[in-house]
């Protein structure tokens, strides 16, 4: 059996009254809704997290990537990939998840 590790990676800063305001969080979220900045921390912090899966052994790690939404901080699969080799080891192969549309 081998274990994997999975992280959405969801933007977590959505307004209070988000259910109200909007029709879902994975097809037209507004960009303004989006901090750059808060985005840029929680980015690094989720890697940091996928570091320490894989400092933990599991077998794989892997990151959803759905498009741009809400859902998921790894909307771009170049960036999520290039995340993914600053935590990957000679041991580890990496993988991305998602559909294409």
């Amino acid at each position: 059996m081998k274990f994997t590790w999975f992280h959405l990676m969801p933007y977590r800063w959505l307004p209070d009254d988000f259910r109200q305001k909007y029709h879902s969080v994975w097809v037209d979220l507004p960009n303004g809704l989006y901090d750059p900045e808060k985005g840029h921390d929680l980015y690094n912090e989720y890697l940091d997290q996928l570091e320490y899966a894989e400092q933990c052994g599991f077998d794989a790690i892997a990151v959803n990537e759905p498009g741009s939404s809400g859902g998921s901080g790894a909307s771009a699969c170049r960036r999520s990939c290039s995340g993914a080799r600053r935590i990957a080891s000679s041991r580890r192969r990496t993988r991305r998840s998602g559909r294409r549309t």
